[in-house]
């Protein structure tokens, strides 16, 4: 228990810490930072500064209560793959109530005897080759029958050893418009920070050697407020470490990816080949853009059915005024005989 009232109860399977009122509870494991998930039974002790220390099968945990925060976890998108009614999958263009592809469709309607439903759902994934995890993902665009693209960017975490495979099997995916590659050398940082290390656990053993000899009570209390300055910046240095340890053991990767509506083929072609992709394209353009103005004019078709009702009924309207309100007939010039 902490001088707040929290509740700390270490198990083989991590450490829960539970409020005071009962209200709250939260469970820290091996991913939030401790060292093990499996703990020593009766090996805690709280400091006067409030720092707990519990015993695990790798040493002992240390961290103040007020300062203790759960890992940020990034929960991967789910993507519906399938849509199955009465046990049955929809197939666009079968009949059913699925007219189009699941991306390009925006809701479904049903009968009400159809009423069973079920989904098949998936989540982005790596190719089994790279051995990495997605640490973030984001995924935007409307609705490609909306006439939109959508885009996805990815920051993705690859073992060192993997990353060629990875990038290999990247480029089978897809045309790779764009490439670059950048290196951060860490190497003084990290040996600057084993230097820290080294010092302040040596100068740790001395206080500790000076601690188990002196008997005076002001200089135990200096030499053991020196020695909780020692363990955080030990722990500070040590976090340090691990961060630069996991730069050094995984690339990170930071990939755009960008919905296209015709797929082309990245090779090396003629001139007469090049001249024809250009000519097709340009047909493509053209088609593209009278289906366009085709689209735009009919779907536009309850406005332009307003639009005319509205000019007939002013075109009545003013033919009424003017029956109402004949125009005096022009004198002619005076004839005499």
């Amino acid at each position: 228990c902490d001088y707040s009232g929290t509740v700390w109860v270490t198990t083989e399977n991590g450490m829960t810490s539970i409020s005071s009122d009962l209200e709250r509870y939260e469970h820290f494991s091996e991913t939030d930072g401790l060292l093990n998930n499996r703990f020593i039974s009766r090996s805690g002790f709280i400091s006067r500064d409030g720092t707990l220390y519990f015993g695990s099968r790798d040493g002992f945990v240390s961290f103040r209560p007020d300062r203790a925060e759960k890992a940020e976890r990034q929960i991967p998108n789910l993507y519906i793959d399938g849509i199955y009614v009465n046990n049955v999958q929809l197939i666009p263009g079968n009949g059913q109530e699925l007219t189009e592809s699941l991306e390009r469709t925006d809701y479904l309607s049903f009968r009400h005897d159809r009423n069973t439903f079920s989904f098949a759902f998936s989540r982005p994934s790596l190719p089994s080759s790279s051995d990495g995890y997605i640490e973030y993902s984001n995924i935007s665009g409307t609705s490609y029958s909306r006439n939109n693209t959508r885009s996805a960017s990815y920051t993705i975490r690859i073992p060192v050893t993997g990353l060629d495979n990875f990038l290999e099997d990247l480029k089978a995916e897809g045309n790779v418009i764009h490439y670059s590659e950048n290196v951060t050398d860490v190497t003084l940082n990290y040996v600057d920070t084993e230097s820290h290390i080294t010092a302040l656990k040596a100068e740790q053993e001395t206080l500790l050697d000076m601690l188990s000899q002196s008997g005076d009570l002001e200089t135990l209390l200096a030499i053991q407020d020196r020695l909780t300055d020692i363990r955080y910046q030990l722990e500070s240095y040590e976090s340090q470490l691990r961060l630069y340890d996991n730069d050094i053991e995984y690339s990170t990767i930071s990939l755009e990816i960008t919905e296209v509506k015709r797929e082309t083929v990245v090779e090396s072609k003629s001139f007469g080949g090049e001249l024809m992709d250009r000519i097709s394209s340009s047909f493509y353009t053209l088609g593209d853009g009278f289906k366009g103005f085709a689209l735009w004019f009919l779907g536009a078709i309850p406005y332009w059915i307003l639009l005319g009702v509205i000019a007939a009924v002013t075109i009545i309207i003013f033919r009424v005024i003017r029956k109402k309100h004949p125009k005096p007939p022009k004198n002619g010039p005076e004839i005499r005989n």
